[in-house]
């Protein structure tokens, strides 16, 4: 260990006896943080936490001290919630640290702190509000839900909290704008299906397997948006991938960020009406050729424009 984190073994090499360490606990030069472990000054924020890491490497950081951890607070709440496998003494709980075991601990390295994974904090969690939240945002991505599965299997049975926050955790989000609209439209009790892969084009959401939605940030979506080659071919495909969907009898709804900001309830009730009115609608049509390519492999302008923004990108280069 390295700084003003230090065990036992460490005071007695430095030449402290036991009564000598308890004396200068008394007169605040040292600070027990469990036994065995100790620090020179209090043990508060990040020196707690690589405290309990460090003075236990068998243990991982879990529940809300994980959250906080993950969703990178500044707050520490203590006591500390620390795990350990089954089998390992922990010391006994204070109002710095509090440890459990289970058979199983699952973990990760999360800016040098061993911290169990997401699925393994939300199970400890405090209540599935969080537990939703903490999911949402560490299982992000068109990969999110694969990796949320191999978690949940390296985790164990889940408890009731975490299936019940997996009811309405928006998984596979690319940003918060979906996860914000897709974690409410769950909360109405619908399926939910994120960053879908259909016909060669992805989709925000798919819900109850009718209905596609999108979540447009005007940022990313505006033609009008200078200083990225994506701005015209995003006008082109967006307008494409909702067409072929229309065809097969999808309805397709888009909202924008001020929607979802100022008008969440609405476009929710929106969807859950969608939905009502779409669920007979799909049929398998016959595709047009192009139909059943993404546009960016034929339209002619979407092509010159990804060539000509990749010979500018040599030339820069160069």
């Amino acid at each position: 260990m390295s700084g003003d984190i230090l065990t036992t073994g460490e005071l007695r090499a430095r030449g402290l006896g036991s009564s000598q360490v308890s004396r200068e606990v008394r007169q605040g030069k040292l600070f027990r943080v469990m036994r065995g472990v100790y620090t020179t000054s209090p043990p508060t924020g990040r020196t707690l936490l690589a405290a309990v890491c460090d003075g236990k490497p068998e243990a991982a950081l879990t529940g809300l001290t994980a959250y906080e951890v993950y969703l990178k607070l500044r707050k520490v709440t203590r006591p500390v919630q620390a795990i350990v496998p089954r089998g390992v003494s922990a010391p006994e709980p204070s109002d710095l640290v509090e440890f459990r075991s289970a058979r199983r601990v699952p973990f990760r390295e999360v800016d040098g702190l061993r911290v169990v994974t997401p699925v393994r904090a939300a199970m400890y969690l405090p209540d599935p509000a969080r537990a939703a939240h903490l999911l949402g945002r560490q299982y992000a991505g068109k990969d999110g839900a694969a990796r949320l599965e191999e978690d949940i299997a390296a985790a164990g049975k889940p408890n009731t909290m975490l299936v019940d926050a997996l009811r309405t955790a928006p998984i596979g989000g690319d940003s918060q704008l979906e996860r914000t609209l897709f974690q409410a439209v769950r909360h109405r009790g619908l399926k939910v299906e994120q960053n879908v892969l259909f016909n060669g084009y992805r989709y925000d959401g798919r819900v109850e397997g009718s209905v596609l939605v999108e979540a447009d940030g005007y940022g990313y979506h505006s033609a009008y948006t200078a200083g990225t080659p994506e701005t015209w071919e995003t006008f082109i495909r967006d307008r494409h991938k909702s067409n072929v969907a229309q065809r097969m009898g999808y309805l397709v709804l888009r909202y924008s960020d001020s929607d979802i900001d100022h008008h969440l309830e609405f476009c929710v009730d929106q969807i859950e009406a969608a939905v009502r009115e779409s669920r007979h609608r799909l049929r398998d049509v016959p595709l047009l050729e192009r139909e059943s390519n993404p546009v960016w492999t034929w339209h002619q302008d979407v092509i010159r424009t990804r060539a000509k923004f990749a010979e500018e990108e040599r030339r820069r280069w160069r």
